[in-house]
């Protein structure tokens, strides 16, 4: 079945799948590949439709957007808005949460924009299916759409239009994705503060997008209208009461809200614009006090570690399960990445990252190792499989086993002779990776529990490795034989999940469930303490040993001074709890995996 692109044709539903129509002879294949299957809307610029590529050996489906005005009024307007939304959609499609832009092109004297099709009903058909949305649905919302607000407006975008229509909760991860940027505009310097174009949704549209000076703020607005219609069930303009200019939504409420979520949309309704929050990182702040804060430097910090600030540079989405491994090869040319879902992604740098998926594991991927000549990818599961890679092959050069419980960490010697395994089960193996063989094992004793961190240290002489209980033990590797064993962490939830050395080895740094990250001299002394509000999930230094990554569970990438141990910069990462980082080898990017599915680069 094809549906014809004529707007005219009087039978636009055609049986097969032929060049032309059979009514009125228009081609039906746009761009020679792109085949409309059905109509899904049309409106006075325009009309949509669900299409399939067929140069693709899985034909997916996507949308065609076809820009038709019904009449001249506006129709000069709408043409530029149309040309626009593809630059945008160019520019910001490469966000899972935007819809990523296929094709723009011009066929029979009309324009089309070909992009993904998000699978998945918008919020306002949730709304009139499930009826009016809970405090923790209005929550969830707000911590999933801000971070997207947050990107588009770091683009120098501001949406204009979001209303519950324009939301899309996807079907296959929940996520939500915003859609429709036909009304988005570039914010410059030069342009905010000028009257433009008076655009947007009647009763969603802050009062001054209405004068044509629309700014960031006005999609906080559009979002806090967008909160309250689905809070109440009620349209805005029910809800807007002209004669004081207020909003009367408390008492159209099926349940009451918290005080504090009562302010926040209040300030995020504030018809002067001074008044109400002025980014998307407020209003997150707001949300999640104390666990998520503003980007930030500390006073106190050398000039050039203020410098420091993590910009995002783009998401990378193919995971159906949380990331919990992440690791750079030595020549930053590759980037793996572990997931819950079994799988392992290899991605190849370029302006287009592009993957592999690796299969071979039964259970979820906890750590992953390169050589230190980045001819070998190591990576061990809760399937208590160690497998050993070659990047560029779709098959494991080995399948390791032998430890009694899930593989919690791994770790390449680095002269590469050495591959090793740290185990639940509380043991250390000692692979030799280019015979595929257990070299030896080192145990523990029970009462110290599972091992959930190891590393070597620079020089390759000593191996640490973190425990469940909170213990560190140092072994020297030359003899295989415990040199120093201490209680890093300690209390009931002291578990330490992460550690790394400094790339001179005068610091090692250890991660707990405890909320800290502690420093440590060679000697087992203790040289600081770094506080973060919810338990540490994964620690990085950078490659020049001056600054020290984490991520944690609130979702925040810190990034802290190591001389002063000052925090110098945080920025909201994840959508819940961060499962892994590692900077690249020259320093410039670190990539953060989340447990919403997502990896994140970001420029350092």
């Amino acid at each position: 079945m094809s549906y014809c692109l004529n707007p005219d044709c009087q039978q636009p539903e055609q049986p097969g799948a032929g060049q032309f129509c059979q009514h009125c002879g228009t081609r039906l294949l746009l761009a020679g590949r792109y085949q409309p299957l059905a109509l899904i809307g049309a409106g006075g610029f325009g009309r949509t439709l669900r299409a399939c590529d067929t140069q693709k050996p899985s034909q997916p489906a996507c949308v065609i957007k076809q820009f038709h005005p019904q009449g001249q009024t506006g129709a000069s307007k709408a043409a530029q808005l149309f040309q626009q939304e593809a630059v945008r959609l160019e520019e910001l499609g490469r966000h899972p949460q935007i819809p990523t832009l296929y094709a723009h092109c011009e066929q029979d004297a009309r324009h089309y924009i070909v992009q993904e099709l998000i699978e998945g009903a918008d919020l306002d058909a949730e709304l009139q299916s499930c009826g009016p949305f809970s405090e923790v649905a209005i929550r969830a919302l707000l911590a999933d759409l801000l971070p997207v607000l947050h990107f588009i407006h770091q683009g120098q975008v501001i949406h204009r239009d979001i209303k519950p229509e324009n939301i899309i909760r996807r079907r296959d991860n929940r996520l939500l994705a915003l859609v429709d940027f036909g009304a988005a505009k570039y914010a410059t310097q030069s342009a905010i503060g000028q009257t433009g174009t008076a655009i947007g949704s009647a009763g969603y549209a802050a009062p001054e997008q209405n004068f044509g000076k629309a700014n960031f703020s006005s999609d906080l607005y559009s979002l806090g209208v967008t909160c309250l219609h689905l809070l109440t069930g009620v349209e805005p303009l029910t809800l807007y009461r002209v004669e004081d200019a207020s909003w009367a939504w408390r008492d159209r409420l099926p349940a009451p809200v918290s005080p504090a979520l009562g302010e926040i949309l209040d300030k995020l309704l504030e018809r002067a614009v001074r008044r109400r929050y002025q980014s998307a990182v407020e209003v997150l702040a707001a949300l999640e006090p104390g666990t998520v804060a503003l980007p930030t430097a500390s006073a106190t910090a050398p000039a050039r570690q203020l410098a420091i600030a993590l910009t995002p540079v783009r998401s990378l989405a193919s995971h159906t399960g949380a990331i919990g491994a992440i690791a750079f090869s030595a020549d930053g040319e590759w980037l793996a990445t572990g997931s819950a879902d079994c799988t392992l992604n290899l991605w190849q740098r370029g302006a287009v990252w592009q993957f592999t998926t690796l299969t071979g594991h039964q259970a979820a991927i906890k750590s992953l190792a390169f050589s230190p000549n980045g001819k070998l990818l190591a990576s061990g599961g809760l399937d208590r499989r160690l497998q050993v890679w070659l990047p560029g092959r779709s098959r494991p050069l080995a399948s390791l086993t032998g430890h009694a419980a899930g593989i919690m960490a791994i770790a390449f010697s680095p002269d590469g002779r050495l591959l090793v395994s740290g185990s639940a089960d509380g043991t250390v193996k000692l692979w030799q990776p280019n015979q595929a063989g257990l070299a030896d094992t080192l145990t523990q004793e029970s009462k110290y529990a599972g091992i959930w961190a190891i590393a070597f240290s620079p020089d390759g002489q000593q191996l640490v490795t973190g425990s469940a209980g909170g213990w560190l033990h140092i072994w020297q590797l030359a003899t295989q034989t415990l040199e120093q064993c201490y209680r890093a962490h300690s209390g009931s939830f002291a578990g330490i999940t992460t550690l790394a050395f400094s790339p001179d080895g005068q610091c090692l740094a250890t991660g707990s469930q405890d909320r800290c990250i502690k420093l440590w001299r060679a000697n087992g002394e203790q040289q600081g303490k770094l506080i973060q509000p919810q338990p540490v999930r994964a620690i990085a230094f950078s490659p020049d040993g001056d600054s020290l990554a984490s991520g944690g569970d609130d979702g925040v990438l810190r990034l802290w001074a190591v001389a002063t141990q000052q925090l110098v910069s945080e920025v909201i990462a994840h959508a819940g709890a961060i499962g892994a980082i590692a900077f690249s080898p020259d320093g410039q990017h670190l990539a953060s995996g989340g447990v919403d599915k997502l990896v994140r680069l970001w420029s350092v």
